[in-house]
């Protein structure tokens, strides 16, 4: 056999260099378009879900949210696999399931089982899944600044950072998250602007009050109300009540409690209302600096180089559309 591949390769030469080229083609259209990666990723299909637990311990919340969740999502088909973390404010379990599944189908599955042990769970909390990626899927790395000098740069690093953290929320993450094979964007670092109302305990007592009076005030004036329409002469007018508070000083003129004073007691009377941000777990650096980092998140099972150069152009695309303001993007 290997004597007539040999004679037939002498006899049939000018056949054999044009098959040869043809491969040598081949590699080369080929080559740009493999998935290449540092380090392969072996990471099984698996569908993580995520519940967001404030203000309980961790025995709390095994026994709260991750056993009753634990116990909705036995015996999902395809699962080989199910572990759980329960922490401060956390609960995670993660569903391992065959090789061959379809990554959508499983998500299907599992949400499906969500809603039913949602009944089960405290109120208020919601299970969500997370982005179909994996441990590997950080691809890009990206630092958002002010200019130097830049006139429209609040004066306090902390404010800097509660300024950038909107700014990619708002305006970079949902660009990014257009560009395909990107599951998700995630950040590292800045602030989360809040309106903080402080209150002072030793007023409250002396006005008969408690904190969670305090709360129900603020909490009844964060919604406006439509009524309908009324027919006018020939127009039609829309009835609406406007009580949403959207400032700090809307806030502290709310009033709190109505005695036998000429004005009421106002939610400044009793507390401190001013800018905040929400308590942070964590931080990013940059250059040995306090910054904000995002990260987008590749698609499970895309080509990584592919993906990093799509999120770098559009990277240099968003940041024509932010005069006045550094975007530094780091391939890593």
């Amino acid at each position: 056999m290997i004597d007539k591949i040999l004679e037939f390769s002498v006899r049939q030469r000018v056949l054999v260099l044009m098959g040869a080229l043809a491969l040598l083609l081949g590699g080369l259209w080929s080559t740009p378009k493999l998935p290449m990666d540092a380090i392969p990723d072996i990471t099984g299909v698996q569908v993580q879900v995520n519940t967001m637990v404030p203000a309980l311990a961790p025995d709390e919340v095994e026994k709260l949210v991750t056993v009753p969740l634990e116990m909705a999502l036995g015996g999902v088909a395809g699962v080989t696999e199910m572990r759980s973390l329960s922490r401060f404010g956390l609960s995670q379990i993660t569903l391992q399931f065959t090789d061959n599944t379809d990554i959508y189908r499983a998500r299907q599955l599992v949400t499906e089982r969500l809603q039913s042990a949602a009944d089960s769970l405290p109120q208020g909390l919601t299970p969500k899944l997370i982005p179909i990626t994996t441990g590997l899927g950080e691809v890009f790395y990206y630092t958002i600044d002010y200019a130097p000098n830049a006139p429209n740069a609040p004066a306090s690093r902390e404010a800097q950072l509660m300024a950038l953290w909107e700014i990619q929320e708002y305006l970079i993450k949902p660009q990014l998250r257009t560009v395909p094979g990107v599951a998700d964007v995630n950040a590292y670092g800045g602030y989360v602007k809040q309106i903080v109302v402080q209150p002072n305990v030793a007023k409250l007592r002396d006005a008969g009050l408690t904190v969670s009076d305090l709360a129900k005030v603020v909490g009844e004036n964060v919604e406006n109300a439509g009524s309908g329409i009324v027919d006018a002469g020939g127009e039609q007018l829309v009835i609406r009540g406007v009580g949403r508070v959207i400032s700090p000083e809307e806030i502290a003129e709310l009033p709190a409690k109505f005695a036998a004073a000429v004005m009421p007691l106002r939610v400044k009377d009793l507390a401190e209302v001013q800018i905040g941000h929400a308590f942070r777990t964590g931080a990013g650096t940059h250059d040995g600096r306090e910054a904000l980092v995002g990260v987008p998140m590749m698609l499970m099972g895309e080509n990584s180089h592919a993906v990093a150069e799509r999120v770098a152009a559009k990277v240099e695309e968003i940041q024509k559309r932010l005069p006045g303001r550094r975007h530094q993007p780091g391939i890593q």
